[in-house]
């Protein structure tokens, strides 16, 4: 489960940015890249309370990194989407 709030930080760079954490590499050599380096981060600026969400998600201790739920619960970029409206708006963009 915190492995996968790690990919909702990763997938959360890959859309803002438009391309994943390391995408200039061999994916071989990112495989030995991740383990030695920091942790991601966002490139290009944006909010304070999305960078924290990143920034919480991409914790390399899974000890440290929150659960979904408690994301769900408490962060203030996730408590700050109105859930009727992205709704609506994302079939409008998958629904031609």
């Amino acid at each position: 489960a915190k492995a996968d709030v790690w990919s909702l930080g990763i997938t959360a760079i890959e859309l803002a940015e438009t391309a994943p954490p390391h995408s200039s590499l061999h994916p071989m050599k990112v495989l030995f890249v991740v383990p030695s380096a920091p942790p991601p981060a966002l490139r290009t600026p944006a909010s304070s309370t999305f960078d924290a969400f990143v920034t919480k998600c991409l914790q390399k201790s899974a000890m440290d990194r929150p659960t979904a739920k408690a994301l769900l619960e408490d962060d203030p970029f996730v408590n700050s989407v109105d859930l009727a409206t992205s709704q609506s708006h994302l079939v409008d963009l998958l629904v031609l």
